[in-house]
C-alpha cells in the first residue's frame, strides 16, 4: 500500500467534506487569506483607505455582501447607522454585530435590495464583493442616489495571480467561458463604461485605484484549502475536486518559500464614486 497516497486521499475526503464554507461561518472566517497590501491587513487597508478617501463621517451607510461582518466592524467608526445587505443566510447567522441597534440587516439579494429602495437616504454605499449590480440595477445606482452620495467598492484584481488562478482552474475544470488570460470581466467591463457616460453627463465623478499585496498562506495544505473551499467553494463534484486538489498542490508548491509559507500576487481595484 501506498501510505502516502493513502495519507493524501483521506486529506482530500475531509477536505471535501466540509467543502462549503458559506454555510459555516467560523469555517469561512478561518479560510480567508492574509492578504498584505502596502504592508497593511485586507482590514487595515480598508481603515487607512476610508480615513484617506471618506469626505467625513456619515449618518447612514448601506454594506452590500456583508458576511459576517469584518468590513462592518470597520465601517463602524466613519457611520453613526449602518444597514447591511446579505443573501446568504448562514453567513447572516453567523454575523458578529446583531446586538449593535445602529446595525439594520436585510437578507436580500443586491439587486432586488436596490430595485426596492430608492437609495436615496444613503450617503455612503460600500462593499468588499465588489460594484456589479444588474444593468436595470445600475441605472437606479447612479440615477436614483442623492446627490453627495459616495460609493467605495473593492474587488479581487483579475490581472493579479490569485485570481488568474482561479480562473485557470475554472476554465480547465468548470467552464471554458472563464478565461484565465482576461484580466476584467464582462460586468467590470460593462460597470466601467455605465461609470464614463455618467461622468460625461456630469452625474457622477470617480477614480480607480488599483492595490497590490499578496495573499499569504501558512502552508501548501492551507493554501490549497482556502482555494478549495472558499475561493471554489462547492463548484465541483468528488471527482474533479480531487483532481483540482492535486492541481493546486503542484502549482501552489511553486510558491513555497524556505518556512513552508506559501505567497502569491494578490490585489485589488477599488471604485471610488460621488454622486455630483
Amino acid at each position: 500500500m501506498n501510505l502516502g497516497l493513502n495519507y493524501k486521499m483521506i486529506k482530500t475526503k475531509i477536505l471535501w467534506e466540509n467543502r462549503n464554507c458559506y454555510e459555516k461561518g467560523s469555517y469561512y472566517r478561518s479560510l480567508l487569506p492574509k492578504y498584505d497590501w502596502k504592508n497593511l491587513s485586507d482590514l487595515e487597508y480598508l481603515n487607512y483607505y476610508l480615513i484617506n478617501n471618506l469626505k467625513d463621517k456619515k449618518n447612514n451607510s448601506l454594506e452590500f455582501a456583508a458576511g459576517t461582518g469584518r468590513a462592518t466592524k470597520v465601517l463602524q467608526a466613519y457611520s453613526s447607522n449602518i444597514t447591511i445587505v446579505e443573501i446568504n443566510p448562514f453567513m447572516l447567522k453567523s454575523f458578529e454585530l446583531k446586538m449593535d441597534n445602529r446595525i439594520v440587516i436585510f437578507n436580500d439579494d443586491m439587486n432586488n435590495f436596490i430595485k426596492k429602495n430608492s437609495l436615496k437616504k444613503y450617503d455612503l454605499i460600500f462593499s468588499f464583493w465588489g460594484p456589479y449590480p444588474d444593468n436595470s440595477s445600475n441605472e437606479i445606482l447612479f440615477e436614483k442616489l442623492s446627490s453627495g452620495t459616495e460609493g467605495i467598492f473593492f474587488h479581487a484584481d483579475r490581472g493579479k495571480f490569485e485570481q488568474k488562478l482561479i480562473r485557470r482552474i475554472l476554465n480547465q475544470y468548470k467552464d471554458k467561458k472563464y478565461n484565465p488570460n482576461k484580466n476584467t470581466s464582462e460586468k467590470e467591463d460593462f460597470f466601467i463604461q455605465r461609470l464614463e457616460e455618467y461622468k460625461k453627463s456630469n452625474i457622477i465623478d470617480f477614480s480607480i485605484e488599483e492595490v497590490t499585496g499578496q495573499a499569504r498562506f501558512k502552508s501548501l495544505d492551507s493554501a490549497i484549502e482556502a482555494f478549495l473551499n472558499f475561493h471554489l467553494a462547492n463548484l465541483f463534484d468528488q471527482d474533479t475536486y480531487f483532481k483540482v486538489y492535486d492541481f493546486l498542490e503542484n502549482t501552489l508548491r511553486d510558491n513555497m518559500n524556505n518556512s513552508g509559507e506559501i505567497n502569491i500576487d494578490s490585489g485589488m481595484k477599488i471604485f471610488n464614486l460621488i454622486k455630483l
